[in-house]
């Protein structure tokens, strides 16, 4: 042992606690004197501790659970538009393609009602060509009269004319074009 160092290097020492003592020691070997007994406690490095597991499992979870609902919710928008397409096999006319449409919205997109329209020969109005929504069982019937919108009027010709989408109340507010 050299006897000029005053200083002990232990590595890869084991989480616990530790009873260090000192001795000093003459030429000959013999003991001379001894210190009493220093407690030392090694705690383990922060991440072997309970509460980073727990947390590190605890972040885990929740990705996992967003990572999850993502999948479900991209599984049921391509169910859903599956669902579209498929009802859409064998129509072979604007009127039962229009009726089918709006069918899957109220039912599909929790629509309470939807109206379709098609821009009339004219070019000036939009005439009703299927309405869905839950007014009863008779909700999916034909048009006895179908409501005539002129382009810039309400919030159906507004939408019409600037191709911009607008909805009521105020939930989403697009600027109209100047006249």
């Amino acid at each position: 042992a050299n006897h000029d160092n005053m200083w002990a290097n232990y590595k890869r020492v084991p989480p616990n606690n530790y009873r260090l003592r000192f001795q000093a020691l003459d030429q000959y070997g013999h003991l001379i004197a001894e210190s009493q007994p220093m407690i030392i406690y090694i705690s383990s490095p922060f991440w072997r501790q309970w509460w980073f597991v727990a947390m590190a499992l605890c972040i885990s979870a929740v990705v996992l659970y967003f990572f999850f609902k993502k999948i479900q919710e991209r599984f049921a928008d391509e169910k859903m538009l599956n669902n579209f397409a498929t009802a859409l096999y064998g129509k072979n006319n604007i009127a039962d393609i229009s009726w089918q449409v709006a069918q899957h919205c109220v039912l599909y997109l929790n629509f309470t009602h939807c109206d379709i329209y098609q821009l009339s020969d004219s070019k000036k109005e939009l005439v009703q060509v299927a309405t869905a929504g839950f007014q009863g069982e008779d909700s999916f019937a034909k048009i006895l009269h179908p409501l005539q919108v002129s382009l810039g009027e309400g919030v159906v010709g507004n939408a019409a004319k600037c191709g911009a989408p607008v909805r009521e109340n105020g939930c989403l507010k697009e600027e109209l074009p100047a006249e």
